[in-house]
This record gives structure tokens, sequence and C-alpha cells, in this order.
């Protein structure tokens, strides 16, 4: 028993040593753990408070790219307003002796910059809706406000040929001819359906601005209204004579069959219009109302032919006027519309004058001598001053083998030529 206890103790021993001495091994372990972290912090705190300056100029990593920014501290800043609302999307335009222009765009904020090279230039700013400002100039540190000229509105009454007032038609902004001497396109369209036959047309810079006003039944007719920025122009007085009417039937030009279900158009161009089209009977007649005084064109379409545009129609000052028109059935691979003409394509300049944009290659127009960017001054003897592009396309075109008289103004002269019209598929 004594030489047992004698082994014991050593044994005892070894089992005790361990376990006394793992405590202070995992307290070494955790000092040495939390000195590396306090360490790796105020190494961190240390790179955050050099890079401060950085940091709060970077951009967040999931920035949107399509969010507006504000213009750098750096640049000349400005701002372009109508009253208390911005601007956004207008031209800035900015000029200084001695440099060369400058040109930017406010944002959605009406907000804009050039750089400080600009300090002094004279800025105008343009817009669709509001014409162009008068000059500001540009300062280093200023607020370089910007304003647009007001707006201005119309209302008027639109009547027949008896003085009763019609409640449904179509008002039209042709175009405008700004106060400052500007041009501006029209486009927008407005029906009114009111009992009173009055319509109101808001938002309009000022100017003098051409309105195109129909009905069924009743061509478009031309007003001219003065807007001034900021007034009403009141008691505008439309009247609308009822048109003629086109009657009429489409063939099938090889087989001689009536074509139905065939679409007819009158043809007004990018002008609005409140005649509405037409569709051929089994038989294929038609009857289209409204059509107007003086030469105008119609489209006839139907989807197993080709789409003709029919020009040189011409009531003549009769109420009714009779037309027969026959189709080419379509072709793969072929053109889509046929037409007759002098194969020019034409175009109002900022004046209001009626240019030539280009020419069919080896088209009447060009075997004739007329060249692109040249301006219409007579079309058969008659001024063109005044006509717009649709009045000039209608004269223009005609029956496939007559000739019109046509006088451009090129360079500082006028030229004369002779265009016999061809029938032409594009």
């Amino acid at each position: 028993m004594l030489l047992l206890g004698l082994l014991m103790i050593p044994a005892v021993a070894w089992l005790i040593a361990p376990s006394s001495d793992s405590p202070k091994r995992s307290q070494r372990s955790t000092a040495s753990r939390d000195a590396q972290r306090d360490l790796e912090q105020d190494e961190e705190e240390d790179a955050d408070e050099d890079g401060e300056e950085e940091e709060v100029h970077a951009e967040p990593a999931n920035r949107d790219p399509t969010e507006e920014t504000t213009p750098e501290a750096d640049t000349i800043r400005g701002i372009v307003v109508q009253g208390e609302q911005v601007v956004p999307n207008a031209m800035v335009r900015c000029t200084k002796r001695g440099a060369e222009e400058r040109i930017t765009s406010t944002m959605g904020n009406g907000q804009f910059s050039f750089p400080l090279e600009a300090d002094g230039c004279m800025a105008v700013a343009q817009s669709g809706r509001f014409g162009k400002s008068a000059p500001v100039e540009m300062r280093r540190g200023s607020d370089n406000r910007i304003d647009m000229p007001g707006q201005g509105s119309v209302s008027g009454v639109v009547v027949d040929e008896r003085g009763l007032v019609l409640d449904r038609f179509l008002v039209s902004l042709d175009h405008a001819v700004l106060a400052d001497g500007s041009s501006l396109p029209g486009g927008s369209q407005r029906s009114v359906d009111d009992a009173e036959g009055r319509f109101t047309l808001d938002n309009l810079a000022a100017g003098t601005w051409t309105l195109l006003v129909s009905a069924a039944g009743r061509p478009a007719t031309k007003v001219e209204v003065v807007i001034e920025g900021g007034k009403t122009t009141e008691n505008v007085r439309v009247r609308l004579e009822r048109g003629a009417t086109l009657v009429g039937s489409v063939i099938d030009r090889a087989t001689k069959r009536a074509i139905g279900g065939a679409r007819v158009t009158l043809d007004e161009g990018t002008r609005g219009s409140a005649i509405e089209p037409v569709t051929t009977s089994p038989g294929g007649d038609f009857r289209l109302e409204g059509v107007p005084e003086g030469a105008f064109s119609i489209e006839v379409q139907h989807t197993d032919y080709l789409a003709r545009i029919v020009s040189g129609l011409d009531a003549k000052g009769q109420r009714q006027l009779r037309v027969s028109i026959d189709l080419a059935p379509a072709a793969d691979g072929g053109g889509r519309l046929e037409m007759s003409g002098i194969g020019a394509t034409l175009s109002a300049d900022e004046e209001r004058r009626v240019i030539v944009r280009s020419v069919r290659e080896d088209g009447p127009a060009e075997k004739s001598g007329m060249q692109s960017g040249d301006i219409i001054v007579a079309i058969d003897g008659k001024s063109a001053e005044g006509l717009d592009v649709q009045a000039c396309v209608q004269l223009l075109r005609g029956p496939p083998g007559t000739a019109v008289a046509v006088t451009v103004h090129r360079g500082d002269e006028n030229v004369s030529m002779a265009i016999t019209r061809e029938t032409m598929v594009q």
C-alpha cells in the first residue's frame, strides 16, 4: 500500500499542473487579441481622419447615375425661372467679347453652370414654352437668375357660315413668331366638345400664333392671334365654312374590278384636321365630306395594293367633285407608296420660308436643276410668300406628264425652271 501511494503522487501532480496553467495561457491569448483589435481600430480611426475630406466628396457606390447633381462650387452657377417655377431643358447661350460662345442647358431643377472663364459673359436662355429671355450678365458668386417672359392665353368661339356655334371641333397650334423675332413650331392639337362652341388655349409664349381650326365637313381655317405675356386674348371668333364633297370609286388597275375596304384620307401633311377618313363600300364607292377650296390631295390605302397619293384635285368652286382612282397590286420587296410630283422634299426655315431640303436622285426636280437649299419664290407665276409647306406641296404635285413652273432663290439670284411631273414609287 505504501509503495502504491508513492506511485500515485507524480500522476496526481501531472494532472493538476496542466489544469492550473491553462487559464494563464487563455488570459494571455485573450489579451493578445484585445490588443490587436485595439491596434486595428486605432489605425482605422487614423485613416478616417487623414482621408476625411476625400470621403466627403466621394460618391456612394450605389448612386443612381441618372440622379441630378448641383453644379460644382468652382463654376459660375445660375438658374432659369418663369415666375415662381423653374424652367428645365432650356438652352443657355453665353457670349463674351474676344471669347468663344458657350452653350449649356438647364437641369430638372432649372440650374445651369459655366466654367469660371465665362465670368462677365452675357447669357440668354431660350425655351420652346417661353421663348427667349433678355440678356443677363453672369458673375461669379452671384445668383445669376434668368427670368423668362410671361405666358399668355387665348379664348374664343367657333361658328358656322350662318353664325351658329359649332359644339365639336379641332384646334391645332400651327406655329408662332415670338416677340423676340424667333419662331416656334406648333404641332399640339386639342379636340373641343363644348355646347357654347368655346375654347381656351393656355401657356402660350408672347408673340403671334397661327391656329388651325376644323370641324367635321369643314376644312381647316387659319387664324392669327397676338399673345401678350400674362394676359388672355379674348373674343376670338372663328368662322368655318362647309367644304366641298369628293365622290369617287376605287378600282383595281389591271382588272378594273371594284376595291372594297380601301381607306380614303384627306392629305393634310402634318397639319391637324377634323375631316375623318372614309372606307369604300363593297362596290368601291366612297364619299368624303369637307374637302378644301383650291388644290388638295387624298391618300388611298388597302392592304393588298400600293398606297397612292392622288394630287391635283380641285373642286374649283363646285360643291361636289367626282373622281375614279385605280390602285396597283402590292409587290413583294417593292415600294409601298405611289405618287406623282416633282421629287423634292420641302420644309420651313426659321423665317417661315419654304425651302428645298432634298431632291430625289434622277427625279424631275433634280433633272430640271433644282438643288437642296433653294428657297421657293413662286409657283406657276404666283408668289409663294406667305404660303406654308403644305400649300406649296399641293401646288407642286399634279398629274404625271404635266408641267409646273418654279422660281427659286439661290445665293444672290432667282432661278426659274419648268419641271415635268412624274409618277414615283417609294
